[in-house]
């Protein structure tokens, strides 16, 4: 039975992050993309009030890493290969939108404007990743069928 929790748990993770991918390459378009990768990463303040200006081609890199990222990412969560090593890069990911966009804006998603919005779903999407990445993708996935 956890098995098969597993591979659900799995379908809707990957699911959702497909998703944010295919959003940030083909519903928007990597143009609009990387402008809004831009307005979140070109002048990040730290805590002790100093500035880094990110280059703009660094934020182009960034953008479509992230976008890729999601999409195969998703898409090998949903298969359970190479769980571990997926899940760490999507977790570090989304430690970073929590950062950068999300945690300025409160909690909640619907409470929040629709860009940016609140952390809730990337806190979820960071736990489930953590917890895929400790446990491991179960016996029905690739890493499971190779494992034997």
């Amino acid at each position: 039975m956890s098995n098969l929790a597993l591979l659900f748990a799995r379908v809707a993770l990957g699911v959702v992050f497909i998703a944010h991918g295919w959003r940030k390459l083909i519903q928007d378009g990597m143009d609009v993309t990387v402008a809004r990768f831009a307005a979140a990463l070109s002048n990040i303040t730290l805590i002790n009030g100093i500035s880094i200006e990110t280059p703009s081609s660094a934020i182009t890199v960034i953008a479509y890493l992230v976008t890729f990222l999601e999409l195969l990412g998703g898409l090998a969560i949903i298969v359970g290969f190479l769980i571990k090593t997926v899940c760490i890069l999507l977790t570090i990911n989304l430690f970073g939108a929590f950062l950068l966009v999300h945690m300025s804006n409160g909690v909640l998603l619907v409470n929040a404007p629709f860009e940016g919005g609140g952390y809730e779903l990337v806190a979820a999407l960071g736990a489930a990743c953590i917890l895929l990445a400790a446990h491991g993708p179960g016996k029905i996935s690739i890493a499971g069928t190779l494992i034997k």
